[in-house]
């Protein structure tokens, strides 16, 4: 893999990578191998010094940190559920993936664990009167993308984080724990019993958003985490679904 392509093709990126590789005389195969185990440092690793090859201000962790800073004042709801999103896979988040965790919303419990709280009230941003609005949706979507932290496919009709930005949310994210618990919930109660063939082919593009969201551990409780594991079952992923 070039370094252009491990960098998502960012331009600001590529430069700072440049610069690094130019002024420690490193090989670009080392800059890979540091990359990616310590791709923090080496993306912040230009903020102090005074002559750069671009003149550029800035490093990409800065850029992004003023923009989800700027998203969080202005719109704040909208970058709670950016930050929601940090724990699904960076490509294919869609639509569906809340709309339907709001009809399965009522998920019995003995006693509801704090994440489930968390996922309600995430879920409640795209509700009008207790039913699904999609231009809520639509509107903090669009809030986070006139700040380039997101983008649309038009082909799939699905959103995308850059992995370079979705890595960088992880890291700086300061309730890791009670977000991934809370994203884990969204894609449990999204999970319903139908058994048509759209709801098969949806289930089926939950699976890397269920591998992302479980790295660590299942934190839903048993009623949610069994439906995660009934996706692992339908996609033939039979020892997964036989640890949830």
């Amino acid at each position: 893999m070039t370094i252009v392509q491990e960098l998502g093709h960012l331009a600001l990126a590529v430069i700072q990578a440049g610069a690094y590789i130019f002024r420690s005389r490193c090989d670009i195969s080392v800059y890979l191998q540091l990359y990616q185990t310590r791709r923090g440092e080496l993306l912040e690793e230009s903020r102090d010094h005074n002559h750069k090859m671009d003149g550029y201000e800035w490093t990409v962790y800065t850029t992004w940190q003023l923009s989800f800073e700027r998203l969080r004042t202005h719109a704040a709801q909208a970058a709670t559920f950016l930050q929601n999103c940090v724990y699904l896979h960076h490509e294919g988040i869609s639509q569906a993936t809340f709309q339907r965790a709001i009809v399965n919303i009522e998920v019995p419990f003995v006693k509801v664990p704090d994440s489930l709280r968390n996922a309600k009230d995430v879920l409640g941003l795209f509700l009008s009167s207790g039913v699904w609005d999609t231009q809520k949706l639509l509107k903090i979507l669009g809030e986070i993308q006139s700040y380039s932290l997101i983008g649309f496919d038009d082909k799939a009709k699905t959103y995308t984080i850059h992995p370079l930005v979705h890595d960088w949310l992880c890291a700086t994210i300061s309730d890791g724990g009670v977000t991934r618990s809370s994203t884990q919930c969204i894609l449990g109660m999204s999970v319903g019993k139908e058994h048509g063939s759209e709801d098969y082919l949806f289930r089926r593009t939950l699976l890397p958003h269920i591998d992302a969201a479980l790295q660590g551990g299942p934190h839903t409780g048993p009623n949610l985490t069994v439906r995660l594991g009934s996706v692992y079952r339908e996609g033939g992923r039979w020892k997964k679904a036989e640890e949830l």
